[in-house]
């Protein structure tokens, strides 16, 4: 007999409200013996469905333990089950990343009085706005790291601009006054010249005097690419995209372009037109087992450049999905 898909919802219903079997087969008009036959149906259903549930949490317990004992730099890691059939790189990923990192942030790492350092994208946004719905109760201090990059809204997808005026009203409303994160547009030299400006300004010199100090750092890493906010500034000063992979650019992390052993790319004019912590401070904070220097990343695309933050030493917390993390594993494993 033909499994009757509606009947066994309105019995389900029935039964999550508490009605006896008798009840229930009273109220639909049915049998006992078919409201019994279709009760044992759910509760297998239900049995399976617990069964995968506590197996997916075993599997992804697991990864987070197999990363942290494969990887001496971490101290911790934690893996979500990533079940949309998307891209990796979709907003709907970022989200479900952000959710996680915001978890696990809010349960084991968030106290008052911290320092809590941010780095740009949509990652770290995610996670920030996910926080921000958990927890307003904490008293944070946080600084964010800036790019001196403006902007063209004709040229970018229209979820940057929103994101970045998000994140900095996140910033202004929910928590303390922090450093604008992006500026205008605008040339090479002129763009330079304003940066200048900026730094000798009472907040920013304030800013940049804290950012080598945080408690926490909230990061995540991306490979080169050509339309990347760090290619196009490096451009604006005149080193061109084919020169930064002449030089073994992979990527970027806290807005510092890096080779394929985690070294950051020296040109003083680029490092001048940022604002953020040094690498070697980075590394030298993911030391510390009391800081928590948590990397955000995930998706296909992100797989070397996750590697190479972890080898360089550059975090001791990851955050990432299941697939990500199997990937570090078999690395490690061959």
């Amino acid at each position: 007999m033909a499994l009757d898909r509606n009947l066994l919802s309105k019995i389900a219903e029935l039964n999550e409200q508490g009605f006896t079997q008798y009840q229930i087969a009273s109220k639909l008009s049915k049998s006992q013996s078919t409201i019994s036959r279709h009760l044992k149906i759910l509760s297998r259903k239900r049995t399976k469905s617990s069964y995968s549930q506590e197996a997916e949490e075993r599997d992804i317990k697991q990864a987070a333990i197999e990363l942290c004992e494969r990887y001496d730099s971490l101290k911790d890691a934690k893996v979500f089950k990533f079940k949309e059939l998307e891209e990796p790189t979709s907003l709907t990923y970022h989200k479900a990343l952000g959710d996680c990192a915001a978890g696990y942030i809010d349960s084991n790492v968030l106290a008052n009085n911290q320092r809590i350092l941010l780095g740009g994208g949509k990652t770290v946004f995610c996670t920030a706005n996910a926080l921000m719905e958990r927890r307003l109760d904490v008293n944070i201090e946080p600084i964010m790291m800036i790019r001196g990059m403006g902007l063209d809204e004709g040229k970018i997808p229209p979820w940057v601009n929103a994101i970045s005026m998000a994140t900095k009203y996140w910033i202004l409303q929910k928590w303390e006054q922090a450093i604008p994160q992006y500026l205008d547009e605008m040339d090479g030299e002129d763009l330079a010249q304003k940066i200048s400006e900026m730094k000798e300004k009472p907040s920013i010199k304030d800013a940049i005097e804290r950012i080598s100090d945080p408690d926490v750092v909230l990061f995540s890493a991306g490979p080169l690419h050509k339309l990347s906010a760090l290619s196009k500034l490096a451009e604006k000063i005149g080193i061109e995209y084919y020169e930064l992979e002449k030089k073994g650019v992979v990527g970027a992390i806290c807005h510092t372009l890096i080779d394929k052993d985690g070294n950051a790319f020296k040109d003083k004019n680029l490092h001048e037109m940022t604002i953020t912590i040094p690498l070697d401070r980075l590394k030298e904070l993911s030391k510390d087992k009391k800081r928590h220097i948590v990397l955000i990343a995930g998706g296909i695309f992100k797989y070397e450049i996750i590697k190479t933050v972890i080898d360089a030493g550059y975090c001791n917390v990851l955050i990432t999905d299941d697939s990500t993390a199997q990937w570090l594993i078999d690395e490690k494993n061959k």
